[in-house]
């Protein structure tokens, strides 16, 4: 049914978002928790990029695309953790709705390249099993970069 514009309408602005718990107790221990998780994963992919950046025995394909991976990784939990976090402290327990769809939207773009790169190194282990003598000349930097 046709309605003349200004009447009966509503646009959604933000989201409310309901989190684990009300009490601010639980809160903090969960953002204790979530914030040494987070830490701990930002370390260990940053530990495994500079390790693979580092040592030159591992400028292989299959460390490349490790490496790349890790970056990956880093990126999916960097997009949606600290808003978690900072949803379990703040009184705010509101999203934009700009924000909330740019925030998936890059979750989903990082997700599904990591699908993609995790075809890739299985593509890489199968040629480095079958075929172990022509692996260096089948996967070379140019068709790994």
């Amino acid at each position: 049914m046709w309605m003349p514009l200004g009447q009966n309408q509503s646009w959604v602005s933000e989201f409310i978002l309901r989190g684990f718990s009300s009490d601010p107790t639980t809160n903090r221990t969960l953002f204790s928790a979530f914030l040494l998780l987070f830490l701990s994963s930002v370390l260990a992919n940053g530990v495994i990029i500079t390790l693979i950046c580092l040592d030159t025995h591992l400028h292989t394909p299959m460390y490349f695309f490790l490496c790349i991976l890790s970056l990956l990784d880093m990126g999916c939990v960097t997009t949606t953790v600290p808003q978690m976090l900072v949803h379990l402290l703040s009184r705010s327990q509101t999203i934009s709705f700009a924000s909330c769809w740019l925030q998936m939207c890059i979750f989903g773009a990082v997700g599904l390249t990591e699908c993609f790169f995790l075809v890739f190194m299985a593509f890489d282990w199968y040629m480095a099993i079958c075929y172990p003598l022509r692996y260096t000349v089948i996967l070379s930097w140019g068709l790994c970069t």
